[in-house]
């Protein structure tokens, strides 16, 4: 039977402290026990949607919603103004949140946007989310606004096996593409490093230490096509054999690149009083929380650089942000030029923190 819980999405995540005892043990989100076999490598041998139906990938470790991203972005195109989603490797669903988002999730997506976690080994997890009209085996497990689910025993898929649809932007102001969340977590890899890196090990929020490039996993011939729609935030292309190797989390201790965090934040949250900044290829810096900027990375100042003070503008407004530690930061949002100092910087003032 399903297990509900009320916890965000936001903190959904595959426990790091759930020992992996035996090859048919592992850890479900929660630290849940679930049945599978070891394999920190395994392959997906088919593709996630239709190659037809490709737009951009994007890249994970990118800015956004004021946090630095763990997981990949799919944006499809085509009639329809959606794209089936399939199943890329045999998989089980072992939680997931079937959400309206506060009766934001209306028009075309109605009743609601699913988040999925499908478990592949015992070390590595699925995460898809924005995935809408599933198919009738998981909205039957997931209740719409019944909260965060475990679910025991899992739904299994087969490697080609329909699973939903991709959130539909048709109904939206400007148009969009549309697209879905697609990410890895991998507990058998060296965890990603952070400025502050025990923020990132609570209990609360382990699923960035554990994020992989979801595009790594696929076949050498589906990869390629993976790599070769590569692209940013802003979507410019960064086809790049190498763009998707590692695990760049922006963090650049000393510096102002990477995620910050408001006094509230004990844990590794997100919201617009959060602030991330990430140069996330050569032509896009990408500023989100505190303001939500695309600048061209040519024409400004990289943030990996930057041990003291920085301004960006865009539109009438300014940014000045002020190292006053290693692990502090000190934002102000003005109107006008950017200010000679930050002594001359006037209007909405935050301070932040690894």
């Amino acid at each position: 039977m399903p297990i509900r819980f009320t916890f965000r999405k936001a903190i959904l995540f595959i426990s790091t402290s759930c020992m992996l005892t035996a090859s048919l043990v592992g850890c479900g989100p929660g630290g849940a026990t679930t049945t599978c076999s070891s394999d920190i490598s395994p392959v997906f041998t088919h593709n996630i949607i239709d190659p037809e139906r490709f737009s951009q990938a994007l890249v994970p470790w990118r800015a956004d919603s004021g946090e630095i991203k763990g997981h990949g972005n799919i944006r499809v195109t085509g009639p329809g103004n959606t794209a089936a989603i399939y199943a890329p490797t045999d998989l089980t669903l072992i939680a997931g949140n079937a959400g309206t988002d506060g009766g934001l999730v209306t028009g075309v997506n109605a009743p609601a946007s699913y988040l999925l976690m499908l478990q592949v080994s015992c070390e590595v997890t699925i995460r898809l989310d924005h995935v809408h009209k599933p198919v009738a085996k998981i909205a039957s497990v997931l209740k719409i606004d019944g909260g965060y689910t475990e679910i025991s025993p899992g739904v299994t898929f087969a490697a080609g096996e329909l699973i939903g649809y991709a959130e539909d932007f048709s109904d939206k102001v400007p148009a969009q593409l549309s697209n879905f969340d697609f990410g890895v977590q991998n507990t058998g890899i060296t965890p990603a490093i952070f400025a502050n890196q025990s923020r990132y090990a609570n209990a609360f929020m382990p699923a960035k230490l554990n994020a992989d490039c979801p595009y790594s996993y696929f076949t050498p011939d589906l990869r390629a096509g993976f790599l070769a729609m590569l692209s940013d935030d802003g979507g410019n292309s960064i086809a790049d054999a190498t763009a998707c190797t590692g695990r760049v989390t922006h963090d650049v201790a000393g510096t102002i690149s990477g995620a910050w965090f408001p006094a509230s934040d004990t844990g590794a949250s997100y919201g617009p009083d959060h602030l991330s900044i990430a140069l996330e290829s050569p032509a896009l810096l990408k500023i989100s929380g505190l303001v939500d900027w695309n600048l061209d990375g040519s024409k400004v100042t990289n943030p990996t650089t930057v041990t003291g003070d920085a301004c960006y503008s865009n539109n009438g407004q300014y940014l000045f942000l002020h190292l006053t530690s290693a692990s502090t930061l000190t934002a102000v949002v003005g109107a006008d030029a950017c200010p000679g100092t930050f002594a001359g910087a006037v209007g909405m003032t935050t301070v932040l923190s690894r």
